[in-house]
């Protein structure tokens, strides 16, 4: 029996070893039907099963399956890894890379052909004349500036909106569940509360109703 094998007998089934592992139970179908446990499962293999698999076997038994192919000095030299010297796989900063200059490529192109096959319009006084959704100012003397209150009342919205969004990629991120993904949760919502508290201490909310 390979480990994987060996998992879901000591835990009774792939729904139980994923819940013990806090993965997916289609990550654990995978590892039956690859017929080994990724090496970086292997200390915590031997942890749950308190020794019953050591992490050397799953060490042993995951690079049997799938060797370790060792970097040439031309690689190790590289500087973007191996992805530049014929390895299958893209190193993601290449990848990242590539992608912010193909956006970048996208904008200056668009404002090269906009520059010079769009139109030339004439600046006149009507063009240059601020305007609200296209209609004409109306009592331009008796107008007045937005409080900046309301300012600070945006972004304290932006910053506990966005929490919600951080939240979902820390729990998507956080897999397995160990000390430091729980130590790095403890420090986002310790600044969180920070906020909070100078949110209430300033009174932000209530002064936009004074």
């Amino acid at each position: 029996m390979n480990c994987a094998e060996r998992l879901v007998d000591i835990f009774g089934s792939q729904a139980e070893v994923a819940r013990r592992f806090r993965t997916d139970r289609a990550v654990v179908n995978n590892w039956m039907k690859s017929g080994y446990v990724p090496s970086r499962w292997a200390m915590e293999v031997e942890r749950l099963t308190d020794g019953k698999i050591a992490a050397v076997e799953v060490l042993n038994e995951a690079n049997a399956r799938k060797p370790i192919r060792l970097k040439s000095r031309g690689e190790e030299d590289s500087l973007f890894g191996p992805s530049l010297a014929g390895s299958d796989t893209m190193n993601p900063y290449v990848v990242f890379l590539l992608y912010l200059l193909a956006i970048l490529g996208f904008v200056g192109v668009t404002l090269v052909m906009n520059h010079v096959l769009g139109p030339k319009p004439v600046a006149s006084a009507m063009k240059l004349e601020p305007f609200e959704c296209g209609a004409i100012p109306v009592d331009t003397r008796n107008v007045k500036a937005v409080p900046i209150k309301y300012y600070g009342v945006a972004i304290a919205f932006i910053l506990f909106d966005l929490e919600t969004v951080f939240l979902f990629i820390w729990a998507l991120g956080a897999q397995p569940l160990t000390g430091f993904m729980l130590i790095t949760f403890f420090i986002f919502a310790f600044l969180l509360v920070l906020i909070l508290l100078y949110v209430y201490k300033t009174r932000l909310l209530e002064a936009v109703t004074e």
